[in-house]
């Protein structure tokens, strides 16, 4: 994952369109784990023996995008 975060990038980064349509994707994929505001605490969060990650951490929000491509 390291090595996919410094060899890839976001083609798409910084164009509205795109973060619409990520937010889209992001209800209908993530929420329901990570909560609609992305804290770990969605709906079916506490059938998990792993809490889901919030992704308001300074971890996750320092992820490079190519990481993030590579781990999802």
């Amino acid at each position: 994952p390291d090595e996919a975060g410094d060899k890839l990038t976001n083609p798409f980064a910084g164009k509205s369109e795109t973060l619409a349509r990520g937010q889209e994707l992001y209800f209908v994929n993530c929420a329901a784990c990570h909560g609609s505001l992305g804290r770990g605490d969605g709906p079916v969060a506490p059938y998990f023996v792993l809490t889901p990650p919030s992704l308001l951490s300074d971890k996750a929000r320092g992820f490079k995008d190519g990481y993030l491509y590579h781990l999802v």
